[in-house]
């Protein structure tokens, strides 16, 4: 016979001796063990705040502001490019997303990566809504590099957002997927992220949202907290960068 005591306590009666058991009876203690944690990691940025670390700029021809809850560049002239960093960088990180879309005009929007500490060397992974395509292309030393691109379903229409991610496959190999879609690899990268935007015409309002890195491991720490804007970088038509596909 098995009886219930006050304060989660049992007695049981086994032959001729009574048994307590007490509820500690039964309470395991399971160690844990953190490996390379450090609480910084994933960022997650909704951008409500303006102070999450991306820059706040107005120079005339581009915008860089915080807006409704979301982050906006501006570019007030047709044929532009600018892009963005809070300072996450990418050294086998394990995933970036950010959702984007055109709010006006008629532009673009991607994610920057392998960015270099003066922006004369770094990737763009863009989006052309009003096209159905998209686009890598490398920088280098004041020159454009189509890496690869295509036409197809992957990328939504005018009206709706894109989720742009870079994944880690592995040590050397990082895909890039549009709205779940894998559509490029490339080789691994190291530097920092951000987010870039480009104009056809005036008025072209890129916004973003819900932007998330995944580091491996510490990031550090003074390479989080360092907004940063890329200088006037002179970009050709797109017409003509694709050409050379």
């Amino acid at each position: 016979p098995l009886v219930a005591l006050k304060d989660g306590h049992l007695a049981l009666l086994i032959g001729g001796d009574v048994h307590l058991y007490f509820p500690t009876d039964y309470t395991a203690g399971i160690p844990v063990a953190l490996a390379g944690h450090c609480g910084l990691s994933p960022w997650r940025d909704d951008f409500s705040d303006p102070a999450s670390g991306w820059p706040i700029a107005d120079l005339g021809p581009v915008a860089y502001r915080y807006d409704r809850d979301q982050y906006s560049i501006l570019q007030r002239e047709a044929e532009r490019w600018s892009a963005v960093s809070r300072g996450d960088r990418w050294e086998n990180a394990d995933d970036v997303r950010v959702v984007t879309w055109p709010a006006g005009g008629d532009g673009f929007s991607g994610l920057i990566f392998g960015l270099n500490d003066d922006w004369s060397h770094f990737y763009t992974f863009e989006v052309y809504s009003h096209l159905s395509r998209w686009a890598v292309f490398e920088y280098a030393q004041g020159q454009w590099r189509l890496l690869g691109t295509n036409v197809g379903g992957q990328v939504n229409p005018p009206g709706r957002p894109n989720l742009l991610r870079l994944m880690r496959l592995d040590a050397n190999t990082v895909r890039l997927a549009i709205n779940e879609h894998q559509v490029y690899d490339i080789d691994n990268a190291v530097g920092r992220v951000g987010l870039s935007a480009g104009s056809f015409e005036p008025a072209a309002d890129a916004r973003f949202d819900d932007y998330m890195f995944v580091g491996n491991g510490c990031p550090v720490p003074e390479a989080r907290t360092r907004p940063d804007r890329s200088p006037i970088i002179a970009r050709p038509s797109l017409e003509t960068l694709l050409s050379n596909e």
